[in-house]
């Protein structure tokens, strides 16, 4: 086959999703240099590592083509970040991709950010370094499971690819796991602003595992759920606790993206007539707000087989 053949199999293969095709104009005005970015999505060989950098001046290290996964956090918007986020949970954190995504977005946002693998925490570390975030991303080195104890992760795949195993072998590592409700409170936190879930096939072990009465301490939550379960129980388990599903983008059967707010803070939102002078009715917006204390740190990942 042709080089030129191959190209153009390459350049048909990246625009086969017409869904995406936003990403390929929105990479000029987000990263630079934007085609070494685009190639690499469409799977033409780069030379590795090298340092990814967007025009706000996030950096992040790219050491294969398996970390252009910043591609899909930065042009995709796959989990909403709202500018005045206070308090954000990141559970799977892998490199630091959204956390970095993040901290950008929501310059005073505290950052939890959970990843178990030891090899890809201290990556996600070395990111957080690059972009002097230390300081506002707490992390922690454990898995995020249904309940607390030992699991244990295959560990030789691409940091993207490990996945939880009921049965160790030669190949896996054994990761501390701990339940939702007992991460909140070991940073010492009721709950925040966004609880962002992509590990791998975990989230329904996690969250019908966290009480509707944790799931009430979060206002939004954003996460990639997996053919591990049962979409629609996971999704009646969330939605008993008060929230409402804002958008869900499908990839398969009981598989793609979606996003909750809490019917609470929908409400809030809403616009409330307020009186400003006598005899004249304004309608305006109240703020938000959302105070949570912080402290500590935060970590976690992937499917769970806990013992």
């Amino acid at each position: 086959m042709s080089s030129g053949l191959r190209i153009l199999r390459r350049v048909l293969h990246g625009f086969k999703h017409i869904a995406y095709l936003p990403g390929f104009v929105k990479v000029f005005a987000v990263f630079k240099p934007p085609l070494m970015m685009m190639g690499g999505y469409l799977g033409f060989q780069l030379s590795y590592p090298f340092i990814c950098e967007t025009r706000k001046d996030s950096k992040l290290h790219i050491n294969d083509r398996y970390d252009l996964i910043t591609w899909i956090v930065f042009l995709r918007g796959e989990y909403e970040v709202h500018p005045g986020d206070r308090v954000i949970l990141d559970c799977g954190a892998n490199i630091g991709v959204f956390s970095v995504y993040a901290a950008a977005i929501a310059p005073e946002a505290i950052i939890y950010a959970i990843e178990p693998s030891p090899q890809t925490f201290q990556r996600l570390l070395s990111n957080l370094q690059l972009n002097s975030l230390e300081q506002r991303v707490k992390c922690l080195n454990v898995e995020l499971a249904g309940q607390d104890g030992r699991c244990f992760m295959e560990a030789e795949q691409a940091s993207q690819f490990h996945h939880l195993v009921a049965v160790p072998d030669d190949t896996s590592i054994s990761v501390t796991a701990i339940s939702l409700g007992s991460l909140l409170a070991q940073v010492g936190i009721g709950g925040a602003d966004l609880l962002k879930m992509d590990i791998e096939g975990a989230e329904h072990a996690v969250l019908k595992g966290t009480p509707p009465g944790v799931l009430t301490g979060f206002q939004r939550i954003a996460l990639e759920y997996h053919q591990m379960g049962s979409k629609i129980d996971l999704f009646k388990h969330i939605e008993a606790a008060g929230f409402k599903s804002t958008r869900d983008r499908i990839f398969g059967q009981d598989c793609g993206v979606a996003q909750f707010g809490h019917r609470r803070d929908q409400a809030r939102n809403r616009t409330t007539p307020t009186r400003v002078n006598p005899g004249r009715n304004t309608s305006v917006a109240r703020p938000r707000g959302c105070v949570f204390s912080v402290a500590g740190g935060a970590s976690g990942r992937r499917r769970v087989a806990c013992v």
